[in-house]
């Protein structure tokens, strides 16, 4: 079994999409998922022409965004989506908005791949680190990140208002 990963070229536009609504979908059963589309990631919850229009960006990795496809024998089975910000003060930050490997092919390197790729990459763009997302309940992910030694840094709480 041939696992790699590259980064996403034009021709990707509709296997990129696809990926990313599913992992949309699948974001979107997670305990605050929705909130996280809603206001950190609403750009990719859009209808598919939309988010089509949106994941050009991710396909010019020139610009402060790219894509990187994870593969299983040459087949797209997952992929990452960074951004990288200059907006705030300090060194420069990769930001994984998301990233997915589909059910089937996870267990097998896939996201260690992608994950490697990424970092390889935000290197020879001059970011100091990369920031991920990943929610309560996903403990999967949040055990990836961790040992590719990725630390929580911030946990936001929510709780009820008193009327």
């Amino acid at each position: 079994m041939d696992v790699g990963a590259r980064v996403a070229e034009p021709a990707d536009l509709e296997l990129v999409t696809a990926l990313v609504s599913g992992a949309v979908r699948s974001l979107r059963s997670e305990r605050g998922g929705q909130q996280l589309l809603e206001r950190e990631l609403s750009d990719f919850a859009g209808s598919p022409s939309e988010l089509s229009d949106v994941l050009r960006a991710y396909l010019y990795p020139a610009g402060d965004h790219l894509a990187v496809v994870g593969e299983v024998d040459g087949v797209a089975v997952g992929l990452a989506l960074v951004r990288f910000d200059e907006t705030q003060p300090g060194p420069r930050v990769a930001t994984v908005e998301a990233v997915y490997v589909e059910t089937e092919a996870r267990g097998v390197g896939v996201g260690e791949s992608i994950l490697a790729e990424v970092s390889e990459l935000a290197g020879t763009r001059g970011a100091s680190s990369i920031d991920a997302y990943a929610l309560p309940g996903m403990r999967e992910l949040k055990n990836f990140f961790e040992s590719a030694g990725f630390v929580a840094r911030l946990l936001t709480m929510r709780g009820p208002v008193r009327r």
